[in-house]
């Protein structure tokens, strides 16, 4: 029988095992004389470190998330906002790619017709981008046939991201 300290540890990682860097292979092409066609063999390469942030600044599930600001457009006004704002609340931070855009208007819509039910919920939209405030308030004062459902009435913020500090926090 096994003490404590002497218990099996074979699926656990040790410390020396983490600094170890992780090993790289390359892959070379080598002819056969019996094989017109080229096989590839897998020989080592030189190791090479990854840069792999620590598990403490990975973001966690149901955990206070940093406090940031940004500027957004909330019912055709532009406003600072910043993430205390929402204290008791649950957030929705909804990334997508840029305003005048197929899929992501409609999508936004969407959303923005469905806030209702979030907000029963305690629940807030904030929806971010890497367009320009105002690049958000001419796209929510553009018309619904122009830009493919986008209303002038959003029920949700559009923030603008351009300098990804959201992204970063």
């Amino acid at each position: 029988m096994q003490s404590n300290d002497q218990s099996n540890n074979s699926f656990q990682m040790q410390d020396d095992e983490l600094s170890r860097p992780v090993p790289v292979a390359s892959v070379v092409t080598q002819r056969r004389r019996a094989s017109p066609v080229p096989v590839p063999t897998v020989v080592s390469a030189p190791a090479v470190r990854c840069q792999v942030p620590p598990m403490g600044f990975l973001p966690r599930v149901q955990c206070h998330a940093p406090d940031f600001k940004g500027i957004a457009v909330v019912d055709s006004q532009i406003r600072e906002i910043q993430l205390s704002d929402y204290e008791g609340k649950f957030l929705l931070l909804l990334f997508y790619p840029q305003d005048f855009s197929l899929a992501c208007p409609s999508e936004l819509v969407e959303y923005s017709e469905r806030a209702a039910e979030f907000r029963n919920l305690n629940t807030e939209i904030l929806a971010i981008s890497t367009d320009s405030y105002c690049t958000h308030l001419a796209w929510t004062n553009t018309p619904r046939k122009v830009c493919f459902g986008a209303s002038a009435k959003l029920k949700m913020l559009l923030s603008s991201g351009n300098e990804m500090e959201v992204t970063f926090s």
